[in-house]
């Protein structure tokens, strides 16, 4: 199997990429594993056509969807230094996700959590109507920081809402591929100097199962999930 049909890469320019990464595929690596060029690994999968390639954030092994890639040392750091400060600082950077849970009948978002594990950590949450069927719904989440399992936490924790098939934050619904968790990485915005781009990330192919009913053949949401995932921001105060 090639390395464009594991890891599709979807954009590419001289100051990052994004892939979308399936489930059981690492976001993170070591020395070791990209001298031996590890295949369940992102970037020594990807090494030998992008060598100078830099994690910027990072995806759960279960986690479908959208994973940016700074092509360079000063890429990497520039959408670090957003990811740490917001507004203006580096590049411009926001990540929206979207996760399938058990349907509740009123939903009331909660902005900010306190991090038992840290300083606080924030995510965002919209629970579009066009993204309920029968037993099951949709919440469009946008990270604010980067906590470890920040939105998985949040969900269970916080929300009493734990993500489908992730039996480790108390789930007790398991559809298609237990191996994979109903959390996607649905949207990348990023504003470098003048240049602004906003990544749509479609579910694969093989990964539809669990998403069965939410989207379409080709693996996207419908015009008003996409229509959050674009404008958040508006939509979360309307």
């Amino acid at each position: 199997m090639s390395v464009k049909s594991i890891l599709p890469v979807l954009f590419e320019n001289s100051h990052y990429i994004v892939v979308n990464k399936p489930a059981g595929i690492h976001s993170q690596h070591s020395k070791a594993s990209l001298k031996a060029r590890a295949q369940d690994e992102v970037v020594p999968l990807l090494i030998d056509q992008y060598p100078d390639l830099k994690p910027v954030h990072r995806l759960d092994l279960r986690v479908t969807g959208g994973l940016l890639i700074a092509r360079g040392r000063h890429d990497a750091r520039m959408f670090s230094n957003n990811l740490r400060s917001g507004g203006d600082k580096g590049y411009k950077f926001k990540r929206r996700y979207i996760g399938i849970t058990r349907a509740i009948s009123e939903f009331k978002p909660i902005e900010n959590v306190d991090d038992p594990y840290g300083p606080f950590s924030t995510t965002k949450f919209i629970r579009p109507e066009s993204g309920i069927r029968e037993d099951l719904q949709l919440i469009i989440m946008q990270l604010e920081t980067g906590k470890k399992h920040q939105i998985r936490k949040h969900l269970s924790e916080v929300l009493s809402l734990p993500i489908v098939n992730d039996k480790k934050y108390g789930s007790s619904i398991i559809r298609g591929n237990d191996q994979q968790l109903g959390l996607h990485s649905s949207f990348i915005y990023t504003r470098v100097g003048n240049q602004l781009n906003k990544h749509f990330i479609p579910i694969q192919q093989g990964a539809d199962d669990l998403w069965k009913g939410f989207v379409n053949e080709d693996g996207y949401f419908n015009e008003d999930i996409n229509d959050i995932l674009e404008n958040f921001d508006e939509r979360l105060i309307e």
